[in-house]
């Protein structure tokens, strides 16, 4: 069997909940070695997804997970963009019986995380998080709300699998 320098992979997506309605969407994974004399490394991946759902909300994102020097480096990146349309419902105040308030938010982030073993099986490193989001809510004066949501943050892994994506023994946990 000839191996491929990437192999892809298609995964549609079709779901249905009383919130959004019906989902429908797509992601698109390409795999790969990113060394061919590395053998101890997973492959890694990078991909695209999206899907756009009944209530007419959309999303998209760009993703990369890399495996580097035998498995001592790993490398997580993410890029998304999405626009997401809800309804909250607002209590009843004196005078009213309360009523559901339409919302739109378009969110944009970005997530990069570096971790390096450390010993065996145990991983540390950084992570940095980047959201914007912008909200509209729909009621008798249009309000928008702009909420920055970023971040820094440490990073924790262990991990004894024997395989990343199909795993018969070991266990991974993360902080």
């Amino acid at each position: 069997k000839k191996k491929h320098k990437i192999n892809i992979t298609g995964i549609p997506i079709l779901s249905y909940n009383s919130s959004y309605g019906t989902i429908v969407g797509v992601k698109g994974m390409g795999f790969f070695t990113m060394n061919k004399g590395d053998t101890i490394s997973p492959s890694s991946q990078v991909g695209l997804g999206g899907g756009y759902t009944a209530n007419h909300s959309w999303f998209g994102v760009g993703f990369a997970q890399l495996y580097f020097k035998e498995d001592r480096w790993r490398v997580t990146a993410a890029l998304g963009l999405s626009d997401i349309n809800f309804q909250y419902f607002e209590a009843a105040n004196e005078g009213s019986d309360g009523d559901f308030v339409d919302y739109g938010s378009v969110t944009r982030f970005a997530f990069f995380k570096v971790m390096r073993q450390v010993v065996p099986h145990f991983y540390a490193g950084g992570l940095v998080k980047l959201q914007h989001s912008d909200t509209d809510f729909k009621v008798a004066s249009d309000s928008t709300e702009v909420t920055n949501a970023n971040g820094l943050g440490v990073s924790l892994l262990y991990d004894t699998r024997d395989n990343g994506y199909y795993p018969v023994k070991g266990w991974k946990s993360s902080i």
